[in-house]
Formats: C-alpha cells, sequence, structure tokens
C-alpha cells in the first residue's frame, strides 16, 4: 500500500483556500476586481477575511494578478514614434 504524501510546507492552508472561494464565487460578482476592492466590499457588509496583500499573495501563485504598469511603462506605451 503506497503511503499518503506528504503535505507541501507552502501548500494553502484551509483559511487560504476559503478567500479562494470567496474570490471565486459568482454570487460575490467580484472575479473581475481587484483584492483590495473585495476586501473594501467585504468590510463593507461586516466580513473580514484576509486583508488585501494576502488576498494578492493567494491569487499570484495561480496567475490570477496582474500587474499593473509602471509610470515608465506607460510612457513607452504612449511615446509617438519618431
Amino acid at each position: 500500500m503506497p503511503r499518503p504524501r506528504p503535505v507541501q510546507p507552502r501548500a494553502l492552508s484551509p483559511a487560504g483556500r476559503r478567500v479562494l472561494a470567496v474570490l471565486h464565487d459568482p454570487d460575490m460578482c467580484v472575479a473581475d476586481q481587484a483584492p483590495a476592492t473585495v476586501c473594501t466590499r467585504l468590510l463593507d457588509a461586516h466580513s473580514y477575511l484576509r486583508s488585501a496583500p494576502t488576498m494578492y499573495w493567494i491569487l499570484r501563485p495561480k496567475g490570477e494578478v496582474r500587474v499593473k504598469a509602471t509610470g515608465s511603462d506607460s510612457a513607452e506605451r504612449r511615446r509617438r514614434p519618431s
């Protein structure tokens, strides 16, 4: 009989999985919103799961966070060709 696989040290905790479930819940309508906005909406509803940076930390390994363009990047895109 094979041994059970050990839990990975960086595996998402049950609390982290709950946060991910809320962020993916279609009834919450938060799939296209930033974690900071979601955190604010939850606080308005008198509910606190995790801080906004923690929500970003949970979403980042899943590839669900888009990187905001920095000032120099956006300036490069707006520059007119010579």
